[in-house]
């Protein structure tokens, strides 16, 4: 068995850390060749040294068509001689993977394709570019891994994937739970003086993303009583729009933004702050909610998606838009210390339950599982709904009445392709009179 693994491991999202565990965890593991395809992340600014064993790194994947991509995948899987793909986090990626599949195919050389599903179809209803490269892209593979029930009930009752093919729930890459609960005083008291954190801090970590509700977080931060700062770890395409919010609001001393921070200087942060704190506007899981929980941190996060099932009874849930009930519930946490122990002790105990080393078995299991399984061809309709046009990457939808929300012709721009839960509503969507396709950009900018 000859695996490639297909995913982001340059940018700063929890999802690169799922690719990174993923890979170390199927390293120990595997008997046979693994290699890790991987590419840059759009305007992404980070150091591309890694110190990774057999990866290949394509670039920065442009705008629609694919089609260098897909060589680049096709090259590696012959030299290699791999036969088995497991595509991560994307839609696109889970498409791209596919349509080298069938280019694998024409040469008579047969691959199996596993995907992972990380994407929560509560946005993805909505964002039609995406649906389709979901559509087309799952279709197309042998197996699908969710991480969450809830992705589980969205692939058969959204996308009407085959259940054959779906297969048990695995939660993506997990954490070394021993490496982040490790105390670390003297990188804490750098850090401190770096960024003149002087006082308590309550802590986020993640892309900085519409998506993941910063600017709830600084609203809610704003009403707090709490004589501190607000610590937001990690960088994105949204640093200006929220520089510029905290500005606004006249709490440029109140917050800190230490942008890119190695893992070690992340942990450290993490061990030393009051709470953490996610106000997501959707979330299938949260890699970085899991490495809060692992440093002992009580746990505020949004009610949605996969993050509402996996942080039940442990984290304090609450609306995403609601700014009051966080501003509360970031109060309670403060003010009541016995409170506080409470949710620290559950915090850990949960996190102890993630080890990578033991959801990569489980993937391999799930790998081994679609081996046993008969090579078939896909099923005559896989592309009856949706058309890709190999020249200028538009898709066009074919029977429009399946789908009432999607246009007839629709094309992405790099920022939404890399930011799918980005591009959603109708102000993010130009016609282009030229060639007559939608065009999807970005959203708008938190006010």
């Amino acid at each position: 068995m000859k695996i490639a693994i297909i995913g982001p491991i340059l940018s700063s999202s929890g999802t690169t850390r799922h690719v990174n565990n993923l890979y170390q965890g199927l390293s120990e593991i595997v008997n046979g060749k693994l290699i890790l395809i991987s590419f840059r992340e759009f305007n992404e600014n980070l150091n591309e040294k890694k110190e990774i064993a057999n990866q290949y790194i394509f670039g920065e994947i442009p705008s629609p068509p694919f089609s260098k991509f897909i060589e680049f995948i096709t090259n590696v899987v012959k030299k290699e001689e791999i036969n088995v793909l497991l595509p991560q986090i994307k839609p696109f990626i889970m498409f791209i993977c596919v349509k080298a599949k069938f280019m694998l195919e024409q040469d008579n050389y047969k691959i199996r394709i596993i995907g992972t599903w990380h994407s929560n179809f509560s946005w993805i209803v909505n964002a039609p570019y995406h649906l389709a490269l979901a559509h087309m892209g799952i279709r197309g593979c042998d197996g699908i891994i969710p991480v969450s029930k809830n992705i589980t009930d969205s692939l058969i009752n959204i996308l009407q994937i085959d259940v054959n093919k779906i297969l048990p729930i695995i939660s993506p890459g997990g954490i070394d739970f021993n490496l982040i609960n490790y105390k670390r005083p003297e990188i804490l008291e750098l850090l401190r003086n770096r960024f003149s954190i002087s006082d308590k801090y309550i802590i986020f970590l993640g892309r900085l993303l519409y998506n993941k509700g910063v600017d709830i977080l600084v609203s809610s931060f704003k009403e707090l009583n709490f004589d501190g700062k607000l610590v937001i770890i990690g960088s994105g395409p949204y640093e200006n729009e929220f520089r510029q919010l905290i500005s606004n609001y006249g709490m440029t001393n109140d917050v800190v933004f230490t942008g890119f921070l190695e893992d070690t200087e992340v942990y450290a942060l993490l061990m030393g702050a009051e709470l953490y704190c996610l106000p997501s506007r959707w979330e299938s899981f949260s890699i970085s909610t899991l490495e809060a929980m692992a440093a002992g941190l009580p746990v505020i996060c949004s009610k949605v998606g996969g993050l509402a099932q996996w942080t039940k009874d442990v984290a304090i849930q609450v609306d995403s838009e609601d700014i009051t009930g966080f501003t509360l519930s970031m109060q309670k946490v403060i003010d009541d210390k016995s409170y506080r122990e409470v949710l620290v002790k559950k915090s850990i105990k949960l996190a102890k339950q993630y080890d990578f080393r033991l959801l990569s078995k489980k993937s391999l299991e799930s790998i081994q599982k679609i081996l046993q399984k008969d090579i078939s061809d896909p099923p005559a309709d896989q592309y009856d709904k949706f058309e890709y046009n190999e020249k200028t990457g538009i898709i066009t939808c074919n029977i429009p009445k399946l789908f009432p929300n999607i246009p007839k012709s629709m094309l992405v721009t790099p920022y939404a392709l890399y930011f799918p839960s980005e591009a959603l509503e109708n102000e993010n969507k130009e016609v282009d009179e030229n060639l007559k396709y939608y065009k999807y950009t970005r959203r708008k900018e938190p006010n």
